[in-house]
């Protein structure tokens, strides 16, 4: 009877849960919905308009005035077209429902699985509430979040075990699908060849999955270029996603302790080495490597997890029935705080009202930079700080740089070399960069290196301190003259 009545109390949990993910979502939404437009956004839905309308994959650049014309891998172009559509029919409110979307899939396969477990169904939640709040944005990796936690979501469930030439078909435009959205995609084919070699996955599986992946216009180069992305000294250094966790965040380090706690707790109860023992020590050490990796490390924790409180005896059986029992509830609790929270905690009329009207961009200091830029007519030559090159070919401003970062390294490396030494004033000589450019135009953050000495040239008179908005310094170079 009790057992019977856990059992109904855990659908009813379930059910309330996928009713907090959706708030929860919503929340951050709500309380962060300018972070949403992430540094790649705008060219994401730029890259994709610019295939619409010339009805062909984007090769080569067409946003810099330094770069252009040069070798550029879109690999997510897929995502750049759908989240352009997105956008040509509904402005901003398209891009960023759909993102909601992703979010509510992915949160909902975290925790489906542990409707009758709270403690791991509040792990779960808390990892999900990291994710949102650090790395989903506007973005394809969002996109691949989804696809790589349903991968292991019908993996553990034994949906791949048979070789069914259907399911193979389903497999195959499943990474097609996967390796044109985004680069990630290798994480998937590495997740199967783990499940073929345990024998809990059919090998005709993995044919079918590397087939698909191919299927791209980079061909057997997306494999070189994932490598190539993530070990590259340039991007690691300079790109803070990709940096490693900074482990004075408490959350990271939430993150690295229970992933670390469910690998030894797992190993123990396993007696052997199984694939989700290897699967959760690559996807760890991914983590610990780089920021990004969190996006595969949180499903792997769920996927795999263990019930911490059973290992160590910390509830007994009678208590845990009773916490099964009131799991609804407490539920219940969180989200209504979570809804009180949003309701009180923010604005939901201007942020809706934003939203639905595109008058997102307006709010931000970039766009503002941007607009005094094309107002003022100092479009040709600009020297444009990092943050702002996005905005800045938005608004069809030629760049000097923008958060394509892999393509200037990759293809162009002078380029971000210059920009680098010049921004930060490692070079001696940083006024031969200037004339090397014909730069005539500087719009940096006034913490760098490069606003200081653009004020000591505005003094000697080379050049003009012309704009100062928000936290940004804009100067009329008088040297080329």
């Amino acid at each position: 009877m009790i057992l019977n009545e856990v059992e109904r109390k855990g659908k009813a949990t379930l059910i309330l849960v996928f009713i907090l993910v959706i708030l929860t979502d919503v929340y951050f939404l709500m309380s962060s919905y300018n972070e949403i437009i992430a540094n790649d956004t705008l060219w994401h839905i730029k890259s994709g308009e610019w295939m619409i309308k010339n009805k062909a994959i984007i090769k080569k650049d067409v946003f810099s005035w330094t770069a252009r014309g040069i070798k550029w891998t879109a690999h997510s172009w897929l995502y750049d077209i759908i989240i352009y559509v997105l956008y040509k029919y509904s402005s901003f409110a398209g891009p960023i429902i759909f993102t909601l979307i992703l979010g509510a899939i992915y949160g909902y396969l975290l925790i489906v699985n542990h409707s009758n477990n709270f403690y791991m169904l509040i792990t779960s939640y808390i990892n999900y509430i990291i994710v949102l709040k650090y790395l989903w944005t506007i973005r394809p990796h969002t996109v691949a979040g989804v696809l790589f936690i349903f991968l292991l979501y019908i993996l553990t469930e034994g949906k791949l075990k048979d070789g069914s030439c259907i399911k193979g078909i389903l497999i195959f435009v499943y990474f097609v699908l996967w390796a044109n959205m985004h680069s990630s995609v290798s994480i998937g084919i590495f997740v199967i060849t783990i499940y073929v070699i345990f024998c809990k996955a059919d090998w005709k599986h993995l044919i079918f999955s590397i087939i698909g992946t191919v299927i791209t216009p980079q061909f057997t180069g997306i494999f070189r270029y994932s490598y190539a992305a993530s070990s590259n000294a340039d991007i690691i250094n300079n790109i803070n996603e990709w940096h490693s966790p900074d482990f004075h965040n408490i959350l990271f380090i939430y993150i690295a302790v229970t992933s670390i706690i469910n690998l030894i707790i797992k190993a123990k109860e396993d007696s052997k080495i199984t694939e989700a023992e290897i699967i959760m020590t690559a996807n760890l050490l991914l983590f610990l490597k780089s920021l990004r990796h969190m996006l595969m490390l949180v499903p792997v924790i769920s996927m795999y997890s263990v019930d911490i409180t059973r290992t160590f005896a910390i509830i007994n059986k009678d208590n845990l029935i009773m916490i099964k029992r009131y799991s609804p509830l407490i539920t219940m609790v969180i989200m209504i705080t979570m809804l009180l929270t949003m309701i009180l905690g923010c604005n939901a009329n201007q942020v809706i009202t934003n939203i639905i009207t595109g008058d997102i961009l307006s709010q931000q200091t970039e766009a503002k930079v941007a607009q005094y830029i094309l107002e003022n007519k100092l479009t040709e030559n600009i020297f444009n700080d990092y943050l702002l090159g996005d905005y800045f070919l938005w608004y069809g401003i030629p760049v000097f740089i923008d958060s394509r970062a892999d393509m200037y390294i990759f293809n162009k490396k002078e380029i971000w070399d210059d920009f680098m030494a010049l921004r930060n004033i490692t070079t001696a000589e940083p006024e031969k960069i200037i004339e090397k450019h014909n730069i005539k135009t500087v719009a940096i953050d006034k913490k760098t290196r490069l606003s200081l000495y653009m004020q000591k040239l505005a003094v000697e008179g080379k050049a003009k301190y012309i704009a100062k908005i928000g936290n940004y310094d804009i100067f009329k170079i008088e040297v080329n003259k």
